[in-house]
């Protein structure tokens, strides 16, 4: 992809200083751009709207289009088709190449109106008791609750080997217990516990993208976390 998502913060500050249009563009290096947005409201930072010639459908787990409003995953096809792949990878391009379509790995959900609302990539899936949900809800929920730019929320085995429900914040100020335990109560809804970890960087690639591999070794190095 070309870049991480845009901030509120950060689109308040380019408005201001920058200019008073601003949009967004999401795509992918193997087939291009396919999505262009304005931010016009807050639920531009969400919703992108899709270009025009360009295919853009969520699937189930066999390749069933979904309808708008359910999680799936997000395949994409270019006006031309997206019949590419990659050079001397031909197992790389069959997992991501199929049937005219291009897999980007990523989840999302169709609005019925020309628009998709990402919810981070297939791999960003918790697992808690069997329950599979996208991570990314649950971190900008806490993060606008807490007042905070950057929340990572990943599942983990535990020592029970149960799956365990961790979320990182960046941050250099402490948070009072009692607030993380209100804003737990008020987003994470169906999970029975979380685990809190405190970080002031959390590993980046050079575009700002979280590396959550990186992250996820880091925090098992560490102690438990209250």
């Amino acid at each position: 992809m070309f870049g991480g998502p845009l901030s509120a913060s950060l689109a308040r500050q380019a408005k201001a200083r920058l200019a008073p249009m601003v949009l967004t563009a999401f795509g992918s290096s193997e087939v291009g751009g396919w999505a262009l947005t304005e931010i016009a409201g807050p639920q531009d930072l969400k919703w992108h709207k899709i270009a025009a010639g360009w295919s853009v459908e969520v699937v189930d787990e066999t390749g069933r289009p979904l309808p708008p409003g359910e999680l799936g995953e997000v395949r994409v096809r270019t006006p031309e088709s997206s019949s590419g792949g990659y050079w001397g990878d031909p197992e790389s391009t069959a997992r991501f190449f199929r049937d005219g379509w291009f897999h980007p790995g990523d989840l999302g959900v169709l609005d019925g109106e020309g628009r998709i609302a990402f919810h981070g990539r297939i791999t960003n899936v918790l697992n808690i008791r069997g329950d599979k949900r996208a991570a990314e809800p649950f971190e900008q929920a806490l993060a606008e609750r807490l007042g905070i730019e950057s929340v990572c929320v990943m599942s983990e085995t535990g020592a029970d080997h149960e799956e365990e429900l961790h979320v990182v914040i960046e941050t250099a100020r402490p948070i009072p217990a009692a607030d993380l335990a209100e804003a737990a109560r008020a987003t994470l809804h169906g999970f029975a516990q979380a685990r809190f970890h405190f970080v002031e960087t959390m590993p980046r690639n050079h575009m700002g993208k979280v590396l959550r591999g990186a992250l996820r070794a880091q925090l098992l190095a560490r102690k438990p976390a209250s």
